[in-house]
């Protein structure tokens, strides 16, 4: 039976330490993320980045999604 060694966990990452992995944002879902905040719609936003080890820097971490939101946070001054 086949085994999962590491299931990944839920923790807080100060988005200082985290280097996005794409190097471009859609503009379309830059707008629609701030109008879900404009608007209340909380639950309407793209689910929270998730991220690996940067295993260039061991105390950082590689956006692998969630790019969008994380970039709407850091312009709106966000942790």
């Amino acid at each position: 039976m086949p085994r999962c060694i590491n299931m990944g966990q839920f923790i807080t990452v100060e988005t200082s330490a985290i280097r996005p992995s794409q190097d471009f944002i859609k503009e379309g879902t830059i707008r629609y993320i701030l109008e879900c905040y404009e608007k209340g719609n909380i639950v309407l936003l793209p689910p929270s980045p998730m991220v690996r080890r940067d295993p260039n820097n061991e105390s950082g971490y590689i956006a692998i999604d969630g790019h969008n939101l994380l970039a709407v946070k850091l312009l709106r001054g966000e942790e």
